[in-house]
């Protein structure tokens, strides 16, 4: 009856439909299209007496108003429907056919609140176009019906007008590869595309002068049939601004995209924005979360994207699941435009490596659940800290543990904005109490506070769980100072001082502690303190006996001082040269070792030992075996175990 391969309603995958011609027995049988099937191909194939339509005319309509579409493609004939889309606009719903059993899948079709325009006839050329002129904004809907046909619409625009103009065939699965073409009321082509927008065509299109225009649509490929509909709609450029969860984890799309918060503790993610003719900050809102869970973010700043969201639960949170919608509102001045916001959440269902996903949705709402609790809580020492321009803060977090959970965990900055960064995720080992993650501020960091967080996984028994620590601010600030090395040299066996000249930047408060790095083997230097008005100081070096020889171009001065009561290190000058040269006057060799007395004449033959000689001394005896090589008298330990803490240090100090 058939051989049917891949279509674009299916997704690549067969549909067929068909009425028995007669009583009797049918074969079904399906294979690999290049007959090269491995065991991992695997298929799920419905088949039944359900309705089976692949498409829809019109393509689309308004959100929350009843609107009546012709299905197409069912060998029964087209259907018809009345359906209310989703209730929202700018978006995809889908039409369920009617019947019993019900069809496994719906129709996609657009949600938008643009008029819909019908094709009318089937004009040969673009001057044949039916009149009048349609207004604008508009959605014009239609079929390209058979090879080689092209479809034309009338318009009218004025000089300078802007259009988007966008078609949706395949994004619902429709057969038609699109090409769109512009002309004048002469027939003359004035402009194009055939395929900016992915799959479908795209084009922002300015009207050179008043009057009426044609659009064209035709399959790139001159197909055509009753399935190869299409959807066009053309209207002003909107500012939006759309919400998503960012992928976490390559080719695994919904991996911690979905917000699962343990009771009396905390979940963070991140939240990007894609902004759309729109370039203004907006301020995060969670609506309608959870009862007892409460949502925090810092401001999304227009010359960003992205930020770390915080969700917590109470302790008497109840276990419960919603759709969360995220909204957000515009934080610029009240007379500028303002943007459409909302979620817009691809999640793939069916991933396909790292090509095109066999099957996705669109979420405009979010996930979020309050899960049982866990064995473990990470906690800051502070909310407010500091680090400067090539510095380095020791981040220092307290590990809660309960219910004797002793295991390994994980620790990683969420979101690092520019400038700064970490190690990389910091490896917590089992039962250890306290963790320091180190945080480094690179030389152009911007100069302004930020709001970032510490998430967390671990294993307790099922799989890694995601837990996060609170908000905390990090202030970047300038270097104290700049400072410049005076080359110096020494000779081995000697000391000497190594001067640093001083200019001030951004400052400091009190005292700081500066020290010399990266000297030579054999050369050692004592740090000092110096005041903010300092502009000249002098380390004392000494070199001992067997110091390296040579030229040390790679001495750095690394200074330490407090911000917001936290020690914070800084690179303040580099590249200091220290020529370490031999000793004027070498130390003496050292005397030759006193001769040793004759050995002993050999015993004479006989069971009687020889006599032992006064003048030497007799062999020390052998210790006895130990457990330990440590020291025979330690301190003794203290009732109460010291607490474990593992430090995370940068690559290259």
């Amino acid at each position: 009856l058939a051989l049917v391969g891949r279509i674009t309603f299916g997704r690549g995958a067969p549909v067929y439909s068909e009425i028995a011609p007669e009583d009797g027995r049918y074969r079904i049988s399906i294979r690999d299209a290049t007959r090269n099937g491995v065991g991992e191909c695997h298929y799920l194939m419905h088949i039944g007496t359900f309705s089976r339509p692949v498409a829809s005319m019109p393509l689309g309509g308004a959100a929350g108003i009843a609107s009546t579409f012709n299905l197409l493609g069912d060998p029964s004939g087209p259907l018809k429907v009345s359906a209310k889309l989703g209730p929202m606009n700018d978006n995809i719903g889908y039409l369920q056919p009617g019947g019993d059993p019900v069809s496994p899948s719906p129709i996609p079709v657009r949600i938008s609140d643009l008029p819909n325009i019908l094709e009318n006839g089937q004009p040969a050329t673009p001057v044949q176009a039916a009149s009048p002129a349609s207004a604008l904004p508009a959605a014009f809907n239609g079929i390209i019906s058979k090879p080689g046909e092209t479809d034309f619409f009338r318009f009218a625009a004025k000089k300078g007008q802007v259009f988007d103009i966008r078609v949706f065939a395949r994004t619902l699965r429709s057969s038609l590869d699109s090409v769109i073409d512009i002309y004048n009321d002469k027939g003359a082509r004035i402009g194009g595309n055939d395929d900016s927008g992915g799959p479908d065509s795209y084009l922002r299109w300015s009207s050179p002068a008043d009057g009426e225009f044609i659009l064209g649509i035709k399959d790139q490929l001159n197909r055509g049939g009753d399935l190869f509909t299409y959807r066009v709609e053309m209207a002003p450029p909107a500012p939006k601004a759309k919400l998503a969860l960012p992928e976490m984890t390559l080719n695994q799309s919904q991996d911690r995209r979905a917000i699962v918060i343990p009771r009396g503790n905390r979940y963070a993610s991140l939240v990007r924005v894609k902004r759309e003719d729109w370039a203004g900050a907006l301020q995060l809102i969670a609506r309608d979360l959870p009862p007892d869970v409460v949502a925090s973010a810092p401001d999304i700043e227009k010359a960003y994207d992205t930020v770390a969201m915080v969700f917590e639960a109470s302790e008497v949170a109840p276990l419960e699941q919603r759709l969360v919608e995220i909204g957000a509102r515009s934080l610029e001045a009240p007379e500028a435009p303002v943007p459409q916001i909302r979620v817009d959440h691809k999640v793939d269902v069916s991933e396909n490596a790292n090509r095109r996903a066999f099957y996705s949705v669109f979420e405009n709402r979010l996930p979020v659940v309050v899960t049982d609790p866990i064995p473990v809580k990470v906690e800051l020492e502070a909310t407010k800290y500091g680090v400067v321009r090539s510095g380095q803060l020791p981040l220092k977090m307290k590990i809660v543990r309960t219910n004797g959970f002793k295991g390994a965990m994980e620790l990683v900055l969420l979101h690092a904005p520019a400038g700064v960064g970490t190690p990389g995720p910091l490896k917590v080992p089992a039962e250890a109490n306290e963790a320091v993650l180190n945080i480094n501020a690179n030389a152009d960091a911007p100069l302004k506070t930020w709001k970032l967080c510490v998430v967390g996984n671990a294993d307790f028994g099922k799989g890694p769980v995601w837990f996060s620590t609170g908000f905390f601010e990090l202030e970047v600030g300038d270097a104290p100072f700049t400072g410049s090395l005076v080359r110096t040299s020494i000779p081995q066996n000697s000391t000497g001082q190594m001067k640093l000249k001083i200019e001030p930047k951004g400052g400091f408060e009190g005292t700081a502690k500066v020290e010399l790095l990266g000297l030579p083997s054999g050369v050692t230097s004592t740090p000092i303190e110096i005041k903010p008005d300092q502009t000249l100081v002098s380390f004392d070096l000494k070199a001992e006996p067997t110091s390296q020889l040579g030229l040390n171009k790679q001495v750095v001065v690394q200074c330490t001082l407090l911000m917001n009561g936290v020690p914070v290190t800084a690179t303040c000058a580099r590249g200091g040269v220290l020529r370490i040269d031999r000793a004027e006057n070498p130390p003496p060799a050292p005397a030759p070792a006193p001769a040793q007395p004759a050995p002993a004449p050999a015993a004479p033959s006989g069971n009687k030992p020889p006599a032992v000689s006064s003048t030497q001394p007799a062999p020390a005896p052998t210790p006895a075996p130990t457990a330990s090589n440590a020291p025979a008298s330690l301190p003794p330990a203290a009732n109460k175990p010291a607490a474990t803490s593992v430090v995370a240090q940068p690559a290259n100090p």
